[in-house]
């Protein structure tokens, strides 16, 4: 990257939360740098292009194709800590209940069946009058 082949450019970096650049160019591939007037800043960007002719953009870095990719901006490795933090606790309701399912289960091996020669009532009850 040199002056050579920079077509437009904004000079001199300016504090300043929106920037409009005008320019002429003929149909081709151009490739568009934003950076931060801080060096290491992170923050969203929209990018608006006005054309006469059909025209697309697309994000070239961070790649958007990678299937995991580390989160870059601010509010992406916010959101990535978030779920993180969700999957630990899924895993401790789910590790739970496993421990609940457990008890249940050996608490029911445990049990001491009822004799089915026995009612659930005292012989005395059975009869009244003693008769």
């Amino acid at each position: 990257l040199s002056k050579d082949n920079i077509i437009p450019d904004t000079g001199q970096p300016v504090r300043d939360r929106e920037f409009n650049m005008y320019a002429s160019l003929s149909p081709g591939v151009y490739i568009l740098l934003v950076g931060t007037y801080v060096a290491g800043m992170e923050g969203q960007v929209d990018i608006t292009v006005m054309s006469n002719y059909v025209a697309r953009t697309e994000q070239i870095w961070p790649p958007v194709w990678t299937p995991e990719k580390e989160p870059t901006t601010f509010a992406e490795k916010m959101q990535a800590e978030a779920k993180k933090k969700i999957l630990a606790a899924a895993d401790g309701v789910a590790a739970g209940a496993a421990k609940a399912d457990a008890k249940i289960k050996e608490a029911k091996a445990n049990a001491v069946a009822p004799d089915p020669d026995e009612g659930d009532e005292p012989e005395e009850d059975k009869m009244p009058g003693g008769a």
